[in-house]
């Protein structure tokens, strides 16, 4: 039998005074017995252990080298806070491996290390995978054993980004836990390490719920950072104050779940996010209804699992605080849990919401989606294998809290409420979907004195990592509200190549509506970019130049193309200024490839970091001083020069200058402008055929009459105080038209980034609702139906996977035709069947071997694929897709799988007849 003294049984020996000899004579006891303490087992096996499983506390590190043991996992009763290992594993030696059986194995402690090099702390730096010894048919904890020595005491922070639940003791005090049901993602808190050795025990389960998931999904992530290294000149400008201020005032509560049943009693477990030493603090943890009411407070201590006992009537959100009751210092810690049938709770709000008449209908909508967010018994995101972490669980359940005391609130407001009005905290939007029937979520955050006639900075955050892309997550002093004066807005940055014009026009939808309902200055958005995010935000910067007014990417770079880059295309940025925070060793992107393309910009700046992991640095080093950065940028509003260069017309405006057609969709077009003192705009283009310049005469030091020169073509034009002056290029000259604008009309356009439809050519067929009438047949492998599979899912590089509907000629019906768009198959070869009011408005005709469009008839082998306005919705579109079959069929398969880059799909109407295409546009 194993017995042992707890960290916490240590401590209460100094609290009640017992004396030091009566201690020393108690452990000598148990000692002679076979028995001893097991913090003193640890330390041990730690002395004893002849790999190198020290790290040094003088610098940052990675903890990745390990002593690992496994016991078999079993009920443990209340789910104790101590680890469930005894104190019976020895440490087990290379050389002896091969004589040992699997078990005696498992239950010894062996050497593991996650580098690929023992010496080389930068590979594979986060992935903790011991469980890759272990046998892969039964349930354990693997437990991970490692020290790290300091020549002095200090305080340190450290860092982890646990995928599955894992458990952390350092010198035997619990630092941090997380359960499946409710993970937490990306902690960092701080610890007081003593002088010389320092021991750090991992529990990691290995259960069978885990063995499908990827090994970087399994893996855990723990580092640790001296915090007097984060406070030195350089990193104290980004790892700021605010973020101090949130280790030091705050506890971590971890709630055992985000949603317990109805007879349930709550469990939560409460650390201080800054531990001095394993002295439980006492704490008063209180839980409210969303009407305010107290349902319970007690007195407890950190470092113990609190079991809240609640009346079995009550469900709904709850709210559980956590003050210091000595230790005035610290702040009140919250955390949100839902007790009850969430579904069910969800649809009876839902309907009180659309009773109440101060309630608009969004109140109703975004309950309803709130509830097909989470799949409860498996604490995933519905339909998905990707686990629910503590960023989403608290914005939601908050955001359920704030919606509960509205819809539960017995009185009724004079003005009507909606989804943006509910908080002046944070808000989670979700926006309907019309392709897939789904959503999309941004959440919006406020500063703390946030006022609505106030005009503030918007400050868009295109953040990767949270795993699935319709829900992003924030920064930590965002959530806590640590930042002024700016609006925030978070948005899922999957970069990829920027090809995916859908997700990029519902983004510039969400920041549209934002400047909008929130009185955001249309001179001071800004943008910033983590990880692929910088990708992203990079490349709807080089589209939409004059969007924001400042830039910054923590780690990425601009997508180019690596062996070609075209280094020309950051020109587009000339006028805005981009800032880069840089990770030298970062393990997924080249650090001297990040900082030679940053040299591209005309305006740029950049800091240069080391000795962290891609993941820590973004966490740990985007703050509130960010914020401060921009605020003291303005967007350049009438810039002087302007370069710009695009192949997509609906990326055609750069502040003054808007491209309204490009000759060849084939080629890039081009331009520079130049504003040559008060009387003269010098411009040079290329593949323009017309364009347009919006002019504030004034505002842009312009004289009331200025000659304009185009290619060396001049003309003289009189400007009123706002105009827009349309020019189209010939052969010959150009041609000048000026119409005068009101300030307002001149604002609305100069301002606007939004995507225009109609210069969608054939993509906006696949903007919106869409239907692809199924052809005839059932044979899978026939050309046709390869067409048909590639026109139901035309875009491979997406960020959501886009449903389309497939309907069968014979199940069309009127209803079915209306409200969508319609992708119809024709095969050339036969007309049988064929609904000649899908062609009507097409311009086309068929007869028996030929079609005809704009009087020109195609025999043959040909293909032909015609976008036309839908006759049953004139929102909509129809496309007809027609094949002779042969070659043709062979070309039309290449050319759709170039949808994603190609903009050949900006033209409407695309024809292949022996061995050339045509284009046409309708505008």
């Amino acid at each position: 039998m194993t017995q042992s003294f707890t960290a916490r049984e240590l401590t209460n020996i100094s609290d009640t005074g017992e004396r030091k000899n009566d201690y020393i004579l108690k452990m000598a006891l148990r000692e002679a017995h076979g028995f001893m303490d097991f913090q003193s087992y640890i330390e041990q096996t730690i002395y004893s252990c002849p790999y190198n499983i020290t790290f040094s506390g003088n610098k940052r590190g990675f903890l990745n080298r390990w002593l690992v043991t496994g016991k078999a996992a079993q009920p443990h009763g209340d789910k104790s806070l101590e680890p469930y290992l005894g104190t019976d594993a020895a440490i087990l030696y290379n050389a002896r491996h091969t004589e040992l059986a699997q078990e005696e194995l498992e239950s010894s402690w062996r050497y593991y290390c996650c580098t690929k090099l023992d010496d080389d702390t930068q590979i594979e730096y986060c992935r903790n995978n011991p469980e890759q010894m272990f046998s892969k048919d039964r349930d354990a904890y693997i437990y991970c054993l490692c020290c790290i020595h300091c020549s002095d005491g200090g305080d340190f922070l450290f860092f982890t980004d646990p995928q599955i639940p894992i458990r952390v003791w350092i010198n035997g005090v619990l630092v941090f836990t997380v359960t499946r049901e409710y993970m937490i993602k990306q902690h960092v808190f701080a610890v007081r390490l003593r002088k010389g050795m320092n021991s750090v025990l991992v529990e990691k389960p290995d259960f069978m719920c885990f063995k499908a998931l990827t090994p970087y999904t399994s893996r855990f992530h723990l580092e640790f950072t001296p915090l007097e290294h984060m406070l030195k000149k350089g990193l104290r400008q980004f790892y700021d104050a605010g973020q101090l201020k949130i280790l030091k005032n705050n506890y971590r509560i971890a709630p055992d779940k985000a949603f317990f049943n109805s007879g349930e009693s709550i469990f939560i477990t409460v650390i201080p996010r800054y531990i001095k030493d394993a002295k439980p603090e006492e704490i008063e943890v209180s839980v409210y209804d969303a009407t305010g009411k107290a349902l319970a407070c007690s007195k407890e201590s950190t470092f113990k699992r609190i079991m809240i006992s609640l009346d079995e009537k009550i469900s709904g959100t709850l709210l559980i605080k956590v003050g210091g009751c000595r230790c005035r210092c610290r702040n009140q810690s919250e955390v949100y849990v839902f007790k009850g049938d969430f579904v069910s709770r969800l649809e009876l709000m839902a309907f009180e919401a659309e009773m109440r008449t101060d309630c608009d209908e969004s109140i109703s909508k975004t309950i309803r989606r709130m509830a097909e967010v989470p799949d409860i018994e498996s604490s995933c995101f519905k339909n998905t294998m990707e686990l629910i972490t503590d960023s989403i669980y608290e914005p939601l359940l908050e955001q359920l809290f704030v919606l509960e005391g509205i819809t539960g609130c017995s009185c009724t407001h004079t003005e009507v409420r909606d989804i943006f009005t509910i908080s002046n905290k944070r808000i989670m939007v979700f926006k309907d979907s019309e392709i897939d029937d789904g959503f999309i979520v941004y959440p919006i955050h406020f500063p703390a004195n946030y006022k609505l006639k106030d005009k503030h900075p918007l400050i868009i955050y295109f953040l990767y990592g949270a795993g699935y892309a319709s829900y992003p997550y924030a920064a930590e002093y965002i959530e806590r509200q640590m930042f002024e004066d700016a609006v925030i807005l978070n948005i899922c940055g999957r970069g990829g190549m920027n090809r995916d014009y859908i997700s990029e026009g519902v983004i510039l939808n969400a920041i549209d509506e934002v400047i909008k309902r929130f009185n955001i200055d249309r001179d001071k958005i800004f943008c910033v970019g983590e990880c692929t995010g910088t990708l992203k935000a990079i490349g709807m910067a080089l589209r939409k130049p004059d969007l924001f007014s400042g830039l910054i990417g923590i780690e990425g770079t601009a997508r180019l193309d690596i062996r070609n880059p075209e280094f020309e295309c950051l020109g587009n940025l000339d006028n805005i200024k981009i800032y880069q925070l840089n990770n030298i060793e970062d393990a997924i992107f080249n650090a001297a490839r990040v900082i030679d393309t940053l040299k591209k910009f005309r305006q740029n700046k950049s800091w240069n970091f080391s000795g962290f992991s891609h993941i820590q640095f973004s966490t740990m080093l985007n703050s509130g001083q960010l914020l401060k950065i921009f605020n003291s940028t303005n967007r350049e509003r009438y810039p002087k020069e302007i370069f710009f260069i695009t192949e997509e017309p609906i990326y055609n405006k750069s502040y003054w200058i808007r491209l309204d057609y490009i000759e060849s969709l084939g080629e890039k077009a081009r331009i520079e402008a130049k504003i040559e003192g008060t009387k003269l705009i010098e411009i040079s283009c290329r593949n323009i055929k017309r364009l347009a310049l919006l002019l504030a005469r004034g505002e842009m030091g312009l004289e009331s009459s200025i000659n304009i020169s185009i290619n060396g073509y001049s003309c003289n034009v009189c400007l009123a105080a706002y105009s827009e002056s349309s020019i189209t290029i010939g052969n010959d000259g150009i041609f000048i038209e000026t119409r005068e604008l009101t300030h307002n009309s001149f604002s609305e356009e100069y301002n606007c980034f939004q995507i225009d439809e109609r210069l969608l050519g054939i993509k906006r067929v696949y903007y919106s609702r869409c239907t692809v009438i199924k052809p005839c047949g059932n044979d899978r492998k026939s050309a046709l139906q390869r067409i048909f599979r590639l026109l139901k899912a035309p875009l491979k590089e997406k960020v959501r996977n886009y449903k389309y509907g497939v309907l069968a000629e014979d199940e069309l019906s009127s209803d079915s035709l209306k409200g969508t768009s319609l992708v119809y198959i024709i095969a050339a070869d036969d007309f049988r069947g064929i609904r000649h009011e899908l062609i009507m408005g097409s311009g086309i005709s068929l007869s028996d071997g030929f079609m005809e469009y704009r009087g020109k008839k195609y025999r043959g082998d040909y293909f032909a694929l015609i976008r036309h306005d839908s006759p049953f919705d004139p929102e909509k579109s129809v496309l007809l897709a027609i094949c002779s079959g042969g070659e043709a069929m062979t070309q039309m398969t290449g050319l759709l799988n170039s949808f994603d880059y190609s903009p050949a799909f900006y033209n409407d109407v695309i024809i292949y007849s022996r061995g050339d295409y045509e284009y046409f546009r309708s505008t």
